[in-house]
This record gives C-alpha cells, structure tokens and sequence, in this order.
C-alpha cells in the first residue's frame, strides 16, 4: 500500500521532536494542532517566518515566553460574567502583558532585520494601561497595595489605627491588675483581640471567653471595654474583603 506524504515526511515524529523543544504551554498546544499542509504559499510565508525566527536566536536573543505561567486557566477564566482572578492570576497576567510590550519594543527596534516577526509582534495589542494598573495595585508579594483604590487606603489606614487602639486598652488593662495575675501580652482569637488570664482567676476579668490553652490553665478573656472597638476592627476587615474582591472582579 503506498504511502502518504505526510507518512514519508514522518510529520508525527517531526511535531513530537518539535514539542520537546518547546518551552511552554501554548506552544505546546499549538503543535498539537498542527496539521499537515500542501498549501504552497502558506507553507513559503511559514518558512521565511522560522528563518527569521532561527537568526533571532542565532544573535543571542529571546523571546521571553519560556519563563510565563499556562495563561490558559485565566484566559478561561475572563471569557465568563462575574470574572474574579486570583490576585496570584494578576501577577501572571502582567508578566504575560509586560513579556508581550518588551518584545513589541525589541521587534520595533530590529523591525530592518526582522521585518516579519516586527509584524507579527506589532499586531499584538498594547495592553501598557492595563499593566500599569495591575503593578500599582498589586505588589510582587501577591498583596494588595494601598495604591489600589483611595477606598482601600482609608480603609487601611482605619484597620490600623482602630487595632493600635485595641491593643493599647488591652495593654493598659493588663498593666492595671496586680501582679501574677495573668500573662501579660496581647493574642488574636477568633479574630478579635484577647488577653491570656489564668483560669483560676477568670472572674477576675469582666468580658468573653474566646477558647482556652491546651492544659486548660489558661483562657482568651476579650474585655467588655474593647468588645465595641473589636467588632469595629471586624467590620473594617470585612470591607477591606469586600474592596479586595471587588477589585479583582474589575
């Protein structure tokens, strides 16, 4: 039986050696769709794109992809309503967008030398904007900066003067009871702010009781007199979620 063309070209053993050599994942699926051509011109515009390709890498340079998270998760992810990304998903996407504006800049640069791939990379859209906005509000860190919205600045700068506050009563309280009566340091239970008090001496401290330690010798009191102030911290928690969520849902 006669063989064809693509079987005496071994085009299956070509596209397995090609997708060893390539160093990510859209490649990858892009060479699993590729398929077998007779179309001359399409074939000839390939070619002069690879041999431009080929002394691209030959003068030492990259093309940067190599390094770059699968975007196919959140690109997935953008096509539905009600997007919300991970804010790791945002860092991703500005080494995408920051990888893609490097190489428009680079392929401008040697568009005399390589006139084909500076087409190609001239056709990519320039997305500076939005990489701009994703730096400015989120740190490499994979925190949320204050500079993300002058909303979530106030509501930090609130976080923190209404924790110091916190702490100060709960301090100031432990420095009034006599001494021995307790561990004298500030805790977190529950998410609201505690102080350690013997259990023998519970009733020695007006407030709720927020657990206890794991001999039993120890419980969390929350004073009544910072009960306001921890609910206070709670709410501006609560906003703080809320501004976070809705900016990666932006």
């Amino acid at each position: 039986m006669s063989r064809t063309a693509e079987e005496i070209l071994e085009f299956e053993k070509l596209r397995e050696l090609l997708r060893g050599r390539s160093t990510c994942a859209p490649g990858k699926r892009a060479l699993d769709a590729l398929q077998f051509s007779r179309d001359r011109a399409q074939l000839e515009k390939g070619f002069a794109l690879i041999r431009e390709a080929r002394e691209w890498l030959r003068a030492g340079k990259e093309l940067g992809f190599g390094a770059l998270a699968d975007p196919e998760i959140w690109l997935a992810k953008i096509e539905g309503p009600g997007t919300v990304l991970e804010v790791g998903e945002f860092l991703d996407v500005a080494s995408l967008l920051d990888t893609a504006s490097w190489l428009r800049q680079q392929f401008r640069e040697d568009e005399d030398k390589f006139p084909l791939l500076a087409a190609r990379a001239e056709s990519v859209i320039d997305f500076r904007d939005v990489l701009g906005l994703i730096r400015r509000a989120i740190l490499p860190t994979s925190e949320i900066s204050d500079d993300a919205s002058p909303e979530l600045r106030k509501i930090r700068a609130n976080i923190l003067q209404t924790r110091d506050s916190v702490q100060k009563s709960l301090k100031q309280i432990l420095r009034a009871r006599n001494a021995g009566a307790g561990e004298d340091y500030v805790t977190l239970r529950n998410e609201r702010f505690v102080i350690p008090v013997r259990a023998e001496q519970r009733r020695g401290v007006q407030g709720i009781v927020h657990g206890a330690s794991g001999t039993g010798q120890t419980v969390f009191v929350e004073p009544f007199e910072t009960v306001d102030a921890n609910n206070q911290l709670v709410q501006f928690s609560e906003e703080e979620a809320r501004k976070f969520s809705a900016f990666c849902a932006d």
